[in-house]
């Protein structure tokens, strides 16, 4: 038993040590799944396991097999089930009932990783995001602004519910890192990751606030300054970026026409699409187009229509149909509200409500571009893994609800 419980241990210091590298190097991700696939024996042990959202992740899990039937190329499209979808979500169910089980120093180390994330993020920003270094491809951040902006905003609910919910260092250190994951969203000037940021702050500070009735005319003015300032970001950085006013260019942005060219592709295979990942949607295009492969000469707009959807609504219905975004959307929902359940005192509820604040955030961060793929997912399952699991610490109750709800299995 003291061998399992190392091993467990040791699986979590690996995959958050590795979470601090992912934002450097691709590979890192992998890694990090390596990580997961040594130390997940771990939970094969002689004690009882409770497998979470077992009848969404089946749901979800039929659909995407059943799509492979639609797909261009079922065995791309498989690929990208496997470590876009499968690897994460069984990541989620190891760090969720993992770190439920080790000791509050421990598990704090795994907040601590979490909260150092936004810190690396924001000295490679600083430094330059994609330096270009003659012959060795990019240096630094690999994947730019867009993922990076999205990693900060996974971590942003959990620091936020460190702040409210921790005591001592750790409530300082999450502060601090808010803070550092501001300026390196700044950085990045990525104008969505401000509205994300504005729902994440709405949600989960409203409710806490809310309570102490002589705060509320506070708490209104507060909410009001939060969305001036991230409409005054947003404007500020669209005026850097392009050198015109947010009106003009709201009026010049392509992503209507890209939705609507996708939006028209979903009725030729509306129950289960096209085939799961971005690679079978851009070879959908080209197939359409008759090409090859996208020219080098195209168009900013063709280049970007040829990509994917930018909009992981539209992108989901595309590629598994609208039984696979059905799926996934109750997948969401099935986790929402179980953590709700297990929340049996304050603390526990306000990791439950980071929880919620998370799912939103990711939703609105990805409603004009979707980073989803294996690294944006990984990240998005991890984080909210650690809150489902200082929700179950911190209620206690998680055995009696799942035998009561009839999920817990051998």
């Amino acid at each position: 038993m003291v061998r399992v419980e190392r091993c467990k241990l040791g699986g979590l210091w690996i995959q958050g040590l590795l979470l601090l590298g992912l934002p450097w190097n691709h590979n890192l991700g992998w890694l990090h799944t390596t990580a997961f696939l040594v130390a997940a024996g771990a939970l094969w042990n002689r004690r009882r396991i409770k497998h979470l959202l077992q009848p969404a992740m089946l749901f979800y899990g039929v659909v995407l097999v059943a799509s492979l039937m639609t797909s261009l190329y079922p065995v791309l499209s498989l690929k990208f089930i496997f470590w876009a979808v499968l690897i994460p979500l069984l990541i989620f169910q190891y760090i969720s009932q993992a770190s439920s089980q080790v000791s509050r120093r421990h598990m704090s180390f795994i907040i601590m990783t979490s909260l150092a994330l936004p810190c690396v993020v924001m000295a490679v920003a600083h430094a330059g995001i994609n330096l270009q270094v003659a012959g060795h491809g990019h240096w630094g951040l690999y994947a730019g602004p867009g993922l990076v902006s999205t990693f900060l905003v996974f971590a942003m609910p959990l620091q936020v519910v460190t702040v409210l919910a921790e005591r001592g260092v750790m409530r300082y250190a999450a502060g601090l890192a808010c803070l550092l994951s501001a300026y390196a969203a700044f950085l990045t000037a990525n104008r969505a990751f401000w509205l994300a940021w504005l729902v994440i702050m709405a949600w989960m500070l409203v409710p806490v606030i809310w309570s102490r009735a002589a705060l509320r005319i506070g708490l209104v003015m507060g909410v009001a300054i939060m969305a001036v300032l991230a409409l005054g970001v947003i404007a500020h950085q669209t005026k850097e970026r392009s050198g015109v006013s947010v009106e003009q260019a709201a009026h010049q942005d392509s992503r209507p026409q890209i939705w609507h060219y996708w939006l028209a592709q979903i009725p030729s295979s509306p129950w289960l699409g096209h085939g799961y990942g971005k690679r079978v949607q851009q070879a959908y295009f080209l197939k359409e187009h008759g090409l090859a492969k996208m020219p080098i000469s195209c168009s900013e707009l063709q280049c970007a229509m040829g990509a994917h959807a930018h909009n992981i609504l539209i992108d989901n219905t595309v590629q598994t149909g609208v039984l696979g975004l059905l799926a996934w959307l109750y997948l969401l929902w099935q986790g929402v509200y179980d953590q709700n359940r297990f929340s049996q005192n304050q603390a526990a509820q306000s990791y439950a409500r980071a929880g919620q604040a998370l799912v939103l955030a990711m939703i609105v961060k990805n409603f004009t571009d979707d980073f989803m793929d294996f690294e944006g997912s990984l990240m998005f399952w991890v984080y909210w893994g650690v809150l489902w699991a200082r929700t179950r610490a911190m209620s206690g109750e998680e055995v009696a609800v799942l035998a009561n709800s009839g999920r817990e299995t051998v």
